[in-house]
């Protein structure tokens, strides 16, 4: 008996894990898309929606109660998820006060990217997520970095045959960053609702 009630609360707390880390995914891609017109008003609004990204790495990371980590509590794992989402917070804090370089620019891709295809691996061998779902923020990952590829080869050869399709790139990269943020923090929603049926 003891038992049953030791995994019902850990099935609530994985579902509660869900259900709010999916909420702050959603909420980041709102309050990143309403940043623009309201920033000159509400100065440090785009970082609010950056902060609660991060907040939902680290949600999905350790989970609530030490239960619904998709990493499992994993080491390697969560201490990448946990890395993405400091990062990403330091990184948006740099970017509003210091105005930093294009070395920075790669450079921060390239510790995003790291520090995200570890995650991504763990989360889709830890086999907390269910199948084929686990895998969902790899395809989301391979789908954003192609796109960033294609866009900084196609950066090096601007003119005016090449602009017209860069800059379908970027829309096509714009789309493709708000629609994975949104698939992944619905998958997570749905996936709650499914643990509590």
């Amino acid at each position: 008996m003891a038992d049953q009630q030791i995994t019902s609360e850990a099935g609530l707390d994985t579902r509660r894990t869900w259900y709010l880390g999916g909420a702050l995914l959603l909420g980041s891609v709102v309050v990143s898309a309403s940043a623009r017109p309201v920033e000159s008003l509400l100065v440090g609004w785009s970082f609010v929606g950056t902060a609660m990204y991060s907040a939902s790495l680290l949600v999905f990371a350790i989970g609530l109660r030490g239960a619904g980590s998709v990493t499992a509590r994993r080491p390697l794992g969560t201490a990448a998820m946990t890395a993405l989402a400091v990062w990403i917070a330091v990184s948006a804090i740099i970017g509003v006060f210091f105005s930093p370089d294009l070395t920075f620019g790669y450079g921060d891709a390239l510790a995003q990217f790291i520090f995200a295809l570890v995650a991504v691996v763990q989360i889709g061998r830890a086999g907390v997520v269910p199948a084929p779902w686990a895998w969902a923020p790899a395809w989301a990952l391979g789908a954003v970095s192609l796109l960033w590829v294609l866009q900084q080869v196609g950066s090096g050869i601007v003119s005016p045959e090449t602009l017209p399709p860069i800059v379908a790139l970027a829309m096509l990269d714009g789309i493709v960053r708000v629609g994975s943020a949104v698939g992944l923090g619905a998958l997570a929603l749905v996936l709650a609702d499914r643990g509590r049926r």
